[in-house]
């Protein structure tokens, strides 16, 4: 009968438009193409409206499937606070701040509980900027269905916080996270669980408590590196030369602005083992210097001698607390 449709038709049209709705093509097209396989015209006469129950079907599936977001989008249009326990935060993972139970997983005690967690960088994962690494760590919390914390307003951000930022292509062995949770996690689970949910290059291997208000930058009062340095460079004879000098005066730049730094100041550790291993530890609670601008400092190196020593973080020291 002209106007009418079958079940069979009906099933494959909505089927067709609920998958291609969800991928990243073009579902209207698709409708298009099945209509005219199977000889159905539904842009005239009665068929018109079985064409807008297909769409309006999809809305409503759009609005089951995000109704978390879009509930809190409305909130925050119209001004609402839902109930958020006393530190005023949400609850970020794949469930979108619910846990098993279908409840809030809002930390019942009055400050939520905070992690630092280290990580290891390595391999590809050394190239990546600090802002792709802080990407690639939150994708690997939501992965791992960590209850992360989330700030308040109409951009919610995770509670999350790095150290100083790495040079691009230089490797660690203790980079750390300090990520705000709203429930307590086992940590020797919460490791494992991070571990198979991170990229290739990063591997987490502790986790602790910590308590306080300081950010992780301020906390950390040391950093410590390990290279090698080209052929042709007296290393020891280097080494032997800066220890015996009163001062070693180098000229930075920061913010456009020239500054005169004495490395005796910002260098605390300076070995050479047999190996040839050079152990460096830069103190951070002076003026700021980059482990390339000590390298040339204490060894004369040149800016292409610079590019080619493979440079690893290998040691934090932190504050006590």
């Amino acid at each position: 009968m002209e106007g009418t449709i079958s079940w069979l038709h009906a099933v494959v049209l909505g089927a067709v438009q609920g998958a291609s709705e969800f991928l990243p093509i073009s579902s209207s097209g698709h409708l298009v193409i099945f209509q005219k396989l199977l000889g159905i015209d539904l842009e005239s006469g009665p068929m018109v409206a079985f064409d807008v129950c297909l769409h309006i079907g999809t809305l409503v599936a759009v609005l089951v499937a995000l109704r978390n977001d879009v509930w809190s989008i409305i909130k925050g249009i119209c001004g609402i606070n839902s109930r958020r326990g006393a530190s005023g935060i949400a609850s970020l993972g794949d469930d979108r701040g619910r846990n098993a139970r279908g409840q809030s997983a809002l930390a019942t005690d009055e400050s939520p509980l905070r992690l630092r967690i280290q990580f290891s960088k390595r391999h590809g994962a050394a190239y990546l900027g600090h802002l792709e690494l802080m990407d690639s760590l939150r994708r690997t919390l939501r992965r791992a269905r960590v209850p992360v914390c989330y700030s308040e307003g109409y951009h919610p951000r995770p509670k999350m916080s790095m150290g100083r930022a790495l040079p691009v292509g230089m490797e660690s062995d203790c980079e750390y996270l300090d990520v705000v949770l709203t429930r307590r996690e086992d940590s020797t689970t919460l490791a494992d669980r991070l571990n198979d949910a991170a990229p290739d290059g990063i591997r987490f291997s502790g986790i602790r408590e910590v308590e306080g208000r300081a950010s992780l930058e301020d906390a950390i009062a040391a950093s410590t590196y390990e290279m090698r340095l080209p052929d042709g460079v007296d290393r020891a004879r280097a080494a032997d030369n800066y220890r015996g000098r009163d001062s070693c005066e180098i000229e930075v730049t920061r913010k456009g602005k020239k500054r005169s730094v004495d490395m005796k100041q910002v260098i605390t550790e300076l070995a050479v083992s047999d190996d040839s291993v050079i152990r460096l530890t830069i103190s951070h609670r002076g003026p700021s210097v980059k482990v390339g601008e000590a390298l040339k400092a204490v060894f004369g190196l040149t800016e292409d001698e610079l590019r080619v020593v493979p440079i690893r973080k290998v040691g934090v020291a932190f504050d006590a607390q």
